[in-house]
């Protein structure tokens, strides 16, 4: 996560650029087909859905927040949504039903209302 000189071998500062996109929502690993995903521009939502998806595969998101009180999430098709923190973060799991499943992830403080990205529900 640094920049380096390469003729020196020196660290010459962060590479904030790249810090930027891994401490950003992700979808890591999609329980079967990853149909849709969509970003809020500010990073702070996200939106999942796939189709197809055999019992008890599992769904692997990245969260930039250690602490989860911080964020709002739905899902459908998705049961055993469980969290581990992970290098600052969080690592949310949920396991699919079998068939279409999908996920909203906002960044905010409970009871937000949550805006829509635009994909069908």
């Amino acid at each position: 996560m640094f920049e380096v000189d390469c003729a020196t071998n020196t660290i010459t500062g962060p590479r904030v650029a790249l810090r930027e996109v891994l401490r950003k929502l992700a979808v890591r690993f999609a329980p079967g087909s990853l149909s849709a995903v969509q970003w809020a521009t500010d990073g702070g939502l996200l939106e999942a859905r796939g189709d197809d998806a055999p019992g008890g595969n599992r769904l692997e998101l990245f969260v930039p927040a250690a602490d989860l009180s911080s964020v709002a999430l739905e899902t459908d098709g998705l049961t055993g949504i469980d969290s581990v923190t992970w290098f600052g973060g969080t690592l949310l799991y949920a396991d699919a039903n079998g068939g279409s499943w999908s996920i909203r992830v906002e960044l905010a403080g409970p009871g937000a209302t949550m805006p829509t990205l635009g994909f069908p529900r």
